[in-house]
């Protein structure tokens, strides 16, 4: 009987604390006001701000945006190469602190220009965020891949902050 309620008290610890892992967020759900969406015809934070401000932590977002497009990807020259290396990925986001299901928000494919190789294909990740509260957001994004049985990961943290309305980006 002992051995009994000492594996019944085990298999109700485990069950307990699989209950009490985060859920990780998807379309519809909230964070204090703002409400993450899967496709919003916003702001996109990238053209708010360079990688350079997003890294560095000086990206300010004006108060008056109410669908910010928080989105990382990959391009290549051609959607053959891009199907191809994107296939090899798998993708992390946290937002706030918040772990976020990529896949439930799905992907959106676009032509992008670059100065050095021209017109490139490009995929991103459809995150977006309505309403977004003023204060410093933080996104930190982990891209993993194997590629020519090569493994490697970037990690990224974009770090914005919302104005206070009426606050004016210096």
């Amino acid at each position: 009987m002992k051995r009994f309620a000492q594996t019944a008290l085990i298999l109700l610890l485990i069950l307990a604390a699989a209950s009490c892992s985060p859920k990780k967020l998807v379309p519809g759900d909230r964070i204090n006001e703002m409400e993450l969406l899967d496709f919003c015809e916003g702001t996109n934070l990238i053209d708010l701000c360079n990688f350079k401000t997003l890294v560095e932590g000086n990206c300010q977002v004006p108060a008056s945006v109410t669908n910010l497009w928080v989105s990382a990807g990959w391009s290549e020259l051609n959607s053959s190469d891009l199907n191809a290396m994107w296939e090899t990925f798998t993708w992390e986001l946290t937002f706030d602190g918040h772990s976020i299901d990529l896949e439930s928000f799905g992907t959106y494919d676009l032509d992008i220009y670059d100065s050095i190789s021209g017109m490139r294909k490009a995929r991103v990740w459809n995150f977006c965020i309505s309403n977004p509260t003023a204060g410093v957001h933080v996104t930190h994004w982990v891209r993993s891949y194997v590629y020519d049985e090569r493994e490697g990961q970037e990690i990224f943290d974009w770090t914005f902050t919302v104005l206070e309305p009426g606050e004016s980006i210096p």
